[in-house]
């Protein structure tokens, strides 16, 4: 190739930047003039194209640094709505349009209090010399005198690759899916939106807002929402995103698709043609002499080499950090809880040198330096466990800083783990959760990336719901499997937690005599430091600490609240006779603070406080406020002890909590023996059947729904009523509580028949405004009695929906006492709902003792239930659920589509085929099934594995290596690795590649990676290749 002798690096003044090749050649080919290559530099890798357009010496390439002004000209996806008619090859140009300087990085920012993003990152405006050329372009164009259409006829005729596409120019509604494939052949022409045809081909211009950011954006909906969150994107696109603040930059795209999964290549060439005469059209606007003029991109940025470099490793550290916005959703979705935030608290609070005790223990140095080992500290609430839990986490980040300390989310940096993609695959979008097996899989399978030893630290594990904590036991027990894991638990020592893990555990540590030389130190270093009690004479500290350490009580709570009510004392007579009057335990403590509270505020604080122990979210101070009708959210904090609730201002709510988990411990049991308290008695019973009722009775009174008075109720609590009120029921039917408290007795009758009034058809109103806010259906997604689990279509219409009948949903969410009632009143199952009947809806919840009720009452039961739905879909309680339904309908309905869909099963998979084993024996394993287990993207492994137990490898036929290589679930890798130890690397044929090549699945590079690993890069043949592209 010829050097370019007739200019130098300096004369070149403008820079165009160019990302994709099919960009590059339209742009290189509306030069005037093309020039040869400058002398290299050694020290840059990258590739230049230079030429000319008009007076103007440009050079073409990514990235530029040293020239003076730079356009972006390229593709993008259009973003169409009514105030901006965008259609396919048109151009969006970079503009400041309200608070964004032309160009937002959308997927750097955070979200608002109402869920709306908050965007933080931005590029400034383009320099003065190319909005002055926009304005005077604009003018022209106007009038006719531009000659847009006239560069790009011309490059057409000369390339037809670049000439205007015969492809149709078809929007389809945000709403709809493309049903696959790589042309719209299939899609359905009533999902188009009408609009009025254009007279010619003519290219339109349109100035505003582009969105710039790491992913391709190919969701219609999601489009629209960003759109409208930012007010108002004409255009998403990606490289933008990675420039840094104050290039003086444009940014030029052509439109070669509407950024939703109806995206395609055809209109490529032509958009980025139409960019590109764009650009040179602009050009025809700028003065060469005032172009020269602008600051080069170095320039802005630092104005040395030094500072570039710095800038750029800057950069690179902080991209390998920060999630990009979509898992920035998947972490979200998986948990919002600020983790550490008690752990921060504890360690402030932490006196020097307290702890050490535990370090230097004989227990917990082994317990570190032992593979798959497990330390059990236990002891009352209060007694200092978190504060224990956050010297440990210290000492062991010196020791692995870099490794796992929080479960899933507290360890996930982009890119994520293809497992938490998955998770979030199949449950975000239909609105469900994932199982507590299919978290402990996803957990398992990170931890098993990790080439270092792991330490979790696990607080107050007697926290978690008794109802539940059976299954986090269980995840426990599948996490010490793993050798390089290291547990540390802390918790009360509560009957099913010393049963448990008592006898697993590798060391356990009673600390409650343990601390009581923390305490100690905790108290002389308050006396010597605090602003308040360092101004006393030695001779009253002492008796300070002697009253605070010689006791019974060693919980650093009581200690803690005892050192706040000293601080209140002015003299010497008042110190005296706060000592005189500690309270001995840490429960007097509560029930001094109880006994302080205004008759007249009683009954609020009463509610308050079984909101704040019974919740099943954290709850906002102005969720708090409305429930307790207080105008002003502050109100709360003021009719509330401090000793007893605690506020959290995090940076777009304000939380309001128990100060401590012995004040529901206290609440909750202790305080029934006190009779000078029987106003503030509840039990757990009691505040859930509260709760629920007070969420019910909202939706049944309609005639106050627009009341200044339920104005109140914010949003987020009505949506907290709807979606937990079936949840805190369940609560008191589950409970083995026994409550002989009077007004929990009235209180669940009065929720019974006030659920049972939501549920009559005289209350329409009622029934549908509670849906409307929270449908409880739309949480598994659509029935499809052929394939249930994998269907992401949905429907998020509320107009004129029909809801199915009330006997459906107290099926679905387990309210035996309701279904038994509405089958009184003569309701039968019919053909309705998201899952096809309420027999459906209640087998797949695991709800059995339901399904038999109305099995029991519905005679014309069969062709209500869908046993291979049911059996493909069931998530809990399946081994008696799965009996239960089978006592039903009989054997002989497990045909071959029965047994397929248990190895389909990807929550329970493993269960379901054993029940179907023993009833029918191994002559139902085919190699169908076979390949169904084989491509079961969660519980594959498990499924296989039982299956080559009962039949053997010959069961390993290629049709099923294939499936194995398809698969698009989390367990891809763990099934692909199972069939190559049973039957070695002879099963990995061509046909094995091409079907892992092209297996668009989040897990398909690891399958590929592993038949690589066994086979070398010579299984990668031509048509492997092509599989692939």
């Amino acid at each position: 190739m010829a050097t370019n002798t007739q200019y130098e690096a300096k004369d070149y003044t403008v820079g165009w930047i160019c990302a994709l090749p099919v960009e590059l050649a339209a742009s290189v080919e509306l030069l005037d003039r093309e020039h040869p290559q400058l002398p290299s530099d050694t020290n840059d890798t990258n590739s230049y194209s230079f030429g000319s357009i008009g007076e103007h010496k440009i050079v073409i390439g990514c990235p530029l640094v040293r020239w003076g002004l730079c356009l972006m000209v390229g593709i993008g996806g259009g973003v169409p709505s009514e105030d901006c008619d965008i259609r396919l090859g048109d151009v969006v140009v970079s503009k400041p349009h309200g608070q964004h300087g032309g160009v937002v990085q959308y997927d750097f920012g955070k979200k608002g209090p109402a869920g709306q993003f908050l965007q933080t990152g931005s590029l400034n405006s383009p320099p003065q010399v190319l909005l002055t050329a926009l304005a005077r372009l604009e003018a022209d164009r106007m009038r006719d005198k531009i000659n847009l259409s006239k560069h790009l006829s011309d490059l057409g005729s000369r390339l037809s690759k670049f000439a205007h596409p015969a492809a149709l120019d078809n929007l389809y509604k945000s709403t709809y899916p493309h049903p696959g494939g790589s042309t719209c052949s299939k899609c359905k022409e009533d999902e188009l939106v009408d609009r009025e045809e254009r007279s010619n081909t003519d290219v339109k211009i349109h100035y505003g807002t582009i969105a710039s950011g790491k992913l391709v954006m190919k969701d219609g909906v999601e489009r629209d929402k960003i759109s409208g969150d930012l007010g108002g994107i004409m255009c998403f696109e990606m490289e933008a995103a990675g420039l840094m603040n104050n290039f003086p930059c444009l940014i030029i795209r052509g439109i070669c698709d509407y950024a939703d999964s109806h995206k395609n290549k055809k209109w490529q060439p032509y958009a980025a043609a139409s960019a590109a005469a764009f650009a040179k059209e602009l050009f025809n606007y700028m003065p060469a002499k005032e172009v020269e003029k602008t600051r080069t991109i170095e320039e802005a940025m630092s104005g040395s080499d030094a500072r570039v470099a710095e800038n750029t490793k800057v950069t690179t550290r902080v991209e390998n950090k920060v999630l990009t916005a979509e898992e920035g959703r998947i972490l979200d979705w998986l948990s919002s809880s600020n983790f550490s935030g008690p752990q921060n608290t504890a360690q402030r609070s932490q006196t020097t040198d307290t702890g050490k005790w535990l370090l230097s223990s004989k227990e917990y140095t082994e317990w570190r330096g032992s593979s798959a080992s497990f330390l059990w500290l236990f002891g009352v609430a209060g007694c200092g466990k978190t504060v224990l839990c956050s010297t440990a986490t210290q000492d062991l980040q010196t020791l692995c800083y870099s490794m796992l300390r929080y479960i899933i989310r507290q360890l996930s940096s982009s890119p994520l783990n293809p497992e938490i993609s998955s998770l979030w695959n199949r449950h975000h979008k239909k609105g469900s959760n994932p199982s507590i097996n299919e978290l402990s899989e996803t957990l398992i399978a990170i931890l098993q990336d990790l080439q270092q030893d792991v330490f979790i630290v696990l607080d107050a594990l007697d926290e978690y719901p008794q109802s539940d904590r059976k299954e986090l036991l269980n995840v426990i027990d599948k996490l010490r499997a793993d050798g390089k894991f290291h547990l540390l638990i802390t918790s009360r020592k509560e009957l099913d937690i010393q049963e448990r893990i008592q006898p697993s555990a590798t060391f356990s540590i009673d600390i409650e005599q343990s601390v009581k030389s923390d305490i100690k130190q905790f108290v002389q270093r308050v006396l010597a430091q605090d602003s308040e009690l360092r101004r006393w004479d030695q001779d009253i500290k002492q008796r300070i600490e002697e009253k605070l350490t010689k006791g019974d009580e060693t919980r650093f709570r009581w200690v803690d609240l005892q050192i706040k009510r000293l601080r209140d004392s002015h003299n010497e007579d008042e110190l005296q006779e706060a000592l005189d009057t500690v309270p001995e335990t840490l429960e007097a403590t509560y029930a001094e603070a109880l006994k302080g509270i205004p008759k007249k505020n009683e009954g609020r604080v009463r509610n308050i406080l079984m909101w704040l122990t019974s919740s099943y979210r954290q709850m906002t101070l102005d969720e708090i406020a409305a429930t307790v009708s207080f105008r002003f959210a502050e109100d709360v904090l003021k009719v509330c002890s401090s000793l007893l609730i605690t506020f959290i201002d995090e940076d777009t709510e304000k939380f309001v909590k128990l100060a401590h988990f012995s004040v529901k411990e206290y609440l909750v049991i202790r305080a029934s023996e006190d009779n000078a308290l029987l106003q503030y008695r509840f039990s757990s019973r009691l505040a859930h059947a509260t709760i629920a009722k007070e969420a019910v009775s909202y939706f049944l009174d309609t005639e106050n729904w627009t009341d200044s008075q339920e104005e109140q109720k914010t949003e987020s609590l009505l949506k907290y009523y709807a979606e937990y009120w079936p949840v805190h029921t369940r609560e008191i039917n589950n409970s083995t509580e026994i409550s002989d408290l009077q007004d929990y007795k009235e209180t669940q009758l009065q929720l019974e028949a006030q659920i049972n009034t939501l549920f009559c058809r005289d209350h329409s109103l009622s029934y549908e405004g509670w849906l409307q806010i929270h449908d409880p259906d739309d949480r598994y997604g659509h029935y499809d009695s052929n394939d249930s689990n994998d269907s992401d279509d949905s429907d998020d219409s509320d107009d004129n929906k029909e809801y199915p009948q009330p006997l459906y949903y107290a099926a679905l969410l387990g309210l035996k006492e309701n279904v038994k009632q509405k089958l009184i009143e003569g309701c039968r199952v019919g053909r309705e709902g998201q899952h096809g009947s309420a027999f459906n809806a209640a087998a797949i919840a695991g709800y059995y003792q339901i399904f038999e009720i109305l099995a029991e009452n519905n005679l014309e039961a069969e062709g209500m239930i869908d046993l291979a739905y049911i059996i493909k879909s069931v998530r809990q309680d399946a081994r008696k659920t799965i009996e239960t339904v089978l006592h039903s309908v009989g054997t002989r309905q497990i045909t071959k589509d029965v047994v397929k869909a248990a190895a389909r099963n990807w929550y329970s998979g493993k269960e379901v085929m054993m029940v179907l084993l023993e009833q029918r024996g191994v002559d139902i394993i085919t190699e169908e099934v076979v390949k169904a287990a084989a491509g079961n993207g969660a519980s594959g492994k498990e499924v296989m594995m039982l299956l080559l137990e009962q039949r053997g490898v010959d069961i390993i036929t290629e049709e099923v290596v294939k499936a194995a290589a398809g698969n698009r679930g989390p367990s891809a890798k763990e099934v692909m690795m199972l069939l190559l130890e049973q039957r070695g690397v002879d099963i990995i044929t061509e046909e094995v590649v091409k079907a892992a090549a092209g297996n668009r699945g989040p897990s398909a590079k690891e399958v590929m990676m592993l038949l690589l690993e066994q086979q070398g890069a010579d299984i990668v043949t031509e048509e492997v290749v092509l599989t692939h592209a």
